[in-house]
This record gives C-alpha cells, structure tokens and sequence, in this order.
C-alpha cells in the first residue's frame, strides 16, 4: 500500500513540474503570436522591442527552469548568453544599416551555443562532411558578395557549421533534475528485486 501512495504522490509532482514548465513558457508563445499578429515591416524602436520579446522569454525560460531545478549549469549559462546576443542580432537587422552588427551579435550567440556543447569528441567524418558542406556554401554564395561581406559570410557560415557539427555528437550528460526522480525512488526497501541502479542507466550509457 504504502508503494501505492508514494507512486501517486510521485506522479502528481510529475504533473506539477511539467504544468510549471508549460506556465514558464507562456510569455515565448505569447509574444511569438504578437509579433506574427503585429507584423511591424517599418524599423522602428517598437518594432525592434517585438522582435526581440521571443528570444528574451525564452532566456527567461531557461533561467527560471534551470535555476529552479538546481541546474545552473555552466552550460546553461553560456546558452543564455547566446538567447541574449541573439535577441541584439534580432533588434539590429530592424535596420538595414545594422546588418553587419546583427550578424556579429548572432556570430557571438553561435559561440556561445558552441562552448555549451563543448569540442569532444571530436568525430572528424562529421567534422569533414561538415566542412564540406561549408566549403560548397561559401562557393555558391561567392559571386554575390563583396566588400565586408565576403569575410563576414564566410565566418559566420563556418560557425554555423561548427554549431551544427557539435549538436550531433554524442549528447551530454543529463541535468541533475532529471536525474533526481531515479535517486529517490522508491523511498522504500519494499520494492520487488530490482535495484534503482537497473532501472535508472547511467548518463552515457546506449539506454539514454
């Protein structure tokens, strides 16, 4: 009886922390419905404040979640660093006259996305196709640049392939509060055989 009542109270936290996440998000779809309902095509303060909203709620997002959680990582904070420097690549192409400043400031925001997902391992296959594939882009879009933007396509371009050739590695280890569920549970010597060992695998193991 008493694995009965801890497995309900379990559940119900379960459901109170994914309604808690769904309230959390609630101002980055809000403000992604204003800025589709709005659709401000003028440059203007106001119009830069809109676009921004998103990018700034899902900062937002992050903390709350991570700090609550006990998840503060030093992975999380640079991906919020890169929510934030993306937000002033958001407000600087409003203007036509701020690209090359946008693109500095999401330049910036890969970066950051990039010191969150670390260098290892490295995968060099991936990181070759990757290259590639960079190299063929570049190629393509060369004919139509000049000036400033022929370094600056081309940096931002390789970022942008590093980013993509770090997100698929091998996932990192996953955050304590998802793991925390497994290490309480049960609270009680009376569960059947099976040790929370076996039921919760390691982080870097092939069952995550």
């Amino acid at each position: 009886m008493d694995i009965l009542e801890t497995d309900t109270r379990y559940r119900r936290k379960i459901a109170a922390d994914a309604k808690n996440r769904h309230l959390k998000l609630l101002p980055f779809l809000a403000s992604c419905g204003l800025y589709f309902a709005l659709w401000l095509p003028e440059p203007s303060w106001f119009s830069a404040g809109v676009k921004s909203l998103p990018l700034l709620s899902l900062a937002f997002f992050l903390v709350a979640q991570a700090w609550g959680d006990g998840a503060w990582t030093s992975s999380a904070r640079q991906v919020c660093w890169g929510l934030l420097c993306s937000s002033v690549g958001d407000i600087c192409l409003v203007w036509q006259h701020l690209f090359l400043p946008g693109m500095a400031a999401f330049a910036l925001a890969q970066v950051c996305y990039l010191w969150a997902l670390g260098l290892h391992p490295v995968r060099p296959l991936l990181l070759l196709l990757a290259m590639l594939a960079w190299a063929g882009s570049y190629a393509a879009l060369w004919p139509c640049l000049s000036g400033l933007y022929v370094p600056a396509v081309g940096g931002y371009g390789a970022l942008l392939v590093a980013v993509f050739w770090r997100a698929l590695g091998p996932p990192p280890p996953p955050p304590p509060w998802l793991l925390a569920p497994c290490s309480s549970w049960p609270p009680t010597s009376s569960w059947p055989s099976t040790s929370s060992a076996a039921r919760c695998p390691k982080p870097g193991s092939s069952s995550w």
